[in-house]
C-alpha cells in the first residue's frame, strides 16, 4: 500500500492508495484541483484538521462534514469513544485508554454533516461529551473519506508509550483507520479481517462482519473460526459480539504457519471464509545489539561491584587482590568403600585365594 501525505504541497496520486491531508486545505493551498483528482481516481482521503486548516476552504470541498465558524480559533478537546460505531471494532484496552489521551486542538465552530457518516470518536470538553465529531468516516462506499477533527495526534503516541511502555493502542487506532479507508468494498455478506503476520509476543486477533439480504450489518448468528497449525491440529473459537460486528482474540500462538476456516449460518445460507497467517519468532537478544553501559554500571553499583573498561584491567586486578572477601578455597572429600563392592579387586583376591588353596592341596599341606 502506498500513502501520499500532503502538507502544504501538491502530489501526483496515480500510484497511491490513500491521500492524507494534514492541516489542509489552508489559506495558501485550497486544493481545488488535488481533491477532485483524488475523488475521480477513487483515492480515499484522510483529512487531519488543525490550527492551519481553513474552515472556509474545507467547506468548499463539500466533504461529509461542514464547519461554520466566525472565529479562526482552536479548541482543546479530549476523545470519547462512540459505543455505536460499527465499521470496525476497537479492543477493550483501546476503549479504556483513549478517553485519557491528551487533548487535540480542533477548529472552533458548529459541526454539521452533509451525508451518511459513522463517528468513532466524539469531542469531550472537561466532563461533558458533546455531539461534535472528532474522528468520523463517510458512509459512501465509492467515496471513502475519514476526518480527524484535531491536531496533535503525536501526543497520543507519546502518552501511549509513557502509560503502557508500547504503542499498541495508538497503532491500533491508526492501522484500523487506514485499513477501513483503503479496503475495497465488496458485496460479500461475510467478511473476515485479520493480519497476515503476527509476532509471538502479540495476540492473534480477527474482526468479522455479517450482512443480511438487504446488505445491513447484523450480529445475531454465531461466527465460528478454527485455526489449524502445521501439524494439522485444530483450535476452535467463537467470535465475541460487539454492537453489529464481531471480534476474536485467539491469544498468543507459537511461531509457525497457520490456516483458518471461518463460517456463519446467516438465515438460510451458510457462508465460509478461509485464509492463512504466520506467527514470527521474536529474538529479544537481537533487538538490542549495543551494550547499555549505563545500565551495567547501575547494576554493578547496586550489587557492591564495579565497572571497568578494557583500559582499566590493571585497576581490576588490584581491586580483586585487595579484597579481603576473595580467598583461595580448596575442598577435599573422603569416601569409605568396602573392598567387596569393588568387583575387580574382589575377583582378583578370590582367584589368588583359590590358587593358594589348590597349590597347598596338591602339595599335601592340607
Amino acid at each position: 500500500m502506498k500513502v501520499a501525505m500532503a502538507n502544504n504541497l501538491q502530489v501526483s496520486l496515480r500510484e497511491y492508495n490513500l491521500l492524507i491531508l494534514h492541516n489542509l486545505p489552508s489559506r495558501e493551498n485550497n486544493l481545488t484541483s488535488l481533491v477532485p483528482q483524488a475523488i475521480k481516481d477513487g483515492i480515499p482521503i484522510w483529512y487531519i484538521l488543525g490550527t492551519q486548516t481553513s474552515s472556509a476552504q474545507f467547506n468548499n470541498l463539500k466533504t461529509l462534514l461542514s464547519i461554520s465558524s466566525a472565529l479562526d480559533k482552536s479548541n482543546p478537546v479530549q476523545a470519547a469513544v462512540n459505543p455505536g460505531f460499527s465499521l470496525f471494532t476497537l479492543s477493550d484496552e483501546a476503549r479504556s485508554v483513549i478517553p485519557s489521551f491528551p487533548p487535540l486542538l480542533t477548529p472552533f465552530g458548529k459541526y454539521s454533516f452533509t451525508t451518511e457518516h459513522y463517528e468513532l470518536l466524539t469531542q469531550q470538553i472537561g466532563s461533558v461529551t458533546t455531539r461534535d465529531p472528532l474522528l468520523v468516516f463517510s458512509g459512501n462506499a465509492t467515496d471513502k473519506t475519514g476526518i480527524l477533527c484535531g491536531e496533535g495526534l503525536w501526543r497520543w503516541r507519546l502518552d501511549d508509550f509513557s502509560r503502557n511502555g508500547n504503542f499498541n493502542v495508538f497503532n491500533e487506532i491508526v492501522v484500523k483507520t487506514v485499513q477501513n479507508l483503503v479496503v475495497k468494498e465488496t458485496k460479500s455478506r461475510f467478511r473476515i479481517v485479520g493480519r497476515n503476520d503476527y509476532a509471538e509476543n502479540e495476540p492473534v486477533t480477527f474482526d468479522a462482519e455479517v450482512y443480511n439480504n438487504s446488505y445491513e450489518l447484523i450480529n445475531e448468528p454465531d461466527v465460528k473460526l478454527t485455526i489449524l497449525n502445521q501439524e494439522n491440529k485444530s483450535f476452535p473459537y467463537v467470535f465475541s459480539k460487539s454492537d453489529r460486528a464481531y471480534s476474536l482474540n485467539a491469544g498468543y500462538l507459537p511461531s509457525g504457519d497457520y490456516r483458518y476456516k471461518a463460517s456463519v449460518n446467516a438465515g438460510d445460507q451458510v457462508f465460509s471464509k478461509e485464509g492463512s497467517f504466520s506467527v514470527s519468532s521474536l529474538h529479544a537478544e537481537q533487538s538490542e545489539t549495543v551494550a547499555d553501559h549505563q545500565l551495567l554500571n547501575t547494576l554493578s553499583a547496586s550489587s557492591g561491584g564495579g565497572m571497568f573498561s578494557p583500559k582499566e584491567l590493571k585497576a581490576l586486578e588490584k581491586e580483586l587482590l585487595d579484597r579481603d572477601d576473595l580467598k583461595t578455597v580448596s575442598y577435599s572429600h573422603y569416601k569409605m568403600q568396602d573392598l567387596v563392592n569393588m568387583k575387580l579387586v574382589f575377583f582378583i583376591l578370590l582367584f589368588l585365594l583359590s590358587l593358594e588353596w589348590y597349590l597347598r592341596k596338591r602339595s599335601g599341606n592340607y
